[in-house]
């Protein structure tokens, strides 16, 4: 930070981390994701164009870097619209139904549930190569699984997430890692041998995601439930003994 003054490189990766930071203080204040992003962006093209690294024109142009992200973004959105296809069909058949309602079955308590939902996180992850596909194939699944045990839905979200991106950067044919070391190559920071199984044993941040979760699941560090009041309003509760008999009573559990 104290050479930023004479290194406009320095400065410029400096004024660039406030768009990561605003982006998480407007999440926090229940801004939703979209507009949290779109916002920060709007904050990077600003700092870009201020500082002369990037013009007004380099960002809409056809060779822009808008164009390039939608371009470099059009492969998965197409395998993202055919999952959502795959499980469209799925639900008009009623095998998702009939799917659910047999898992359902099976589990014989919360932690069951969350483990099958870490399970599904994960297989979906080595399956398809990326931890979006992985979400997207199990998200509706796992949340009908969690809600039969009144898991907030906070928490099933972060188990999905967390659980799916860490077993990305644990494959050495993920999408996520291979680009990771084809930037490293590229750049020159490693050599041209180098292998996206050299990379793995130094995914620390998805070895810990893996760690954390599983650790969280087993011993329910972090659970919370919910259920919904006579308003239809969420109450979010520690136990699940605080849930009022009501709930369970009107929905036969």
């Amino acid at each position: 930070i104290s050479g930023a003054g004479e290194d406009p490189q320095a400065l410029w990766g400096i004024l660039l981390i406030a768009c990561p930071i605003l982006l998480v203080i407007l999440m926090l204040k229940g801004k939703n994701f979209v507009y949290s992003l779109v916002v920060s962006i709007f904050l990077a093209m600003v700092i870009d164009i201020c500082l002369g690294k990037l013009t007004l024109n380099g960002f809409f142009a056809s060779d822009g870097v808008v164009a390039q992200g939608i371009d470099n973004c059009l492969s998965s959105a197409v395998l993202c619209m055919l999952v959502f296809i795959i499980m469209q069909i799925l639900k008009a058949s009623g095998a998702f139904e009939r799917l659910s309602e047999v898992i359902v079955k099976v589990c014989r308590n919360h932690k069951q549930a969350e483990a099958i939902v870490g399970i599904l996180a994960m297989l979906g992850s080595c399956l398809m190569g990326g931890a979006t596909y992985s979400i997207v194939l199990s998200g509706g699944l796992s949340r009908n699984l969690l809600k039969s045990y009144h898991i907030q839905r906070s928490r099933g979200a972060n188990l999905l997430d967390g659980l799916a991106c860490g077993a990305v950067g644990l494959l050495p044919y993920s999408g996520a890692v291979l680009v990771a070391v084809s930037q490293a190559v590229s750049t020159g920071v490693v050599s041209d041998t180098f292998t996206a199984a050299a990379f793995i044993p130094y995914t620390f941040h998805c070895m810990a995601l893996v760690v954390v979760y599983w650790v969280s699941i087993f011993t329910g560090w972090g659970s919370n439930y919910e259920y919904r009041d006579k308003d239809g309003v969420y109450k979010v509760v520690k136990r699940k003994e605080e849930i009022p008999a009501w709930v369970f009573e009107d929905k036969g559990q």
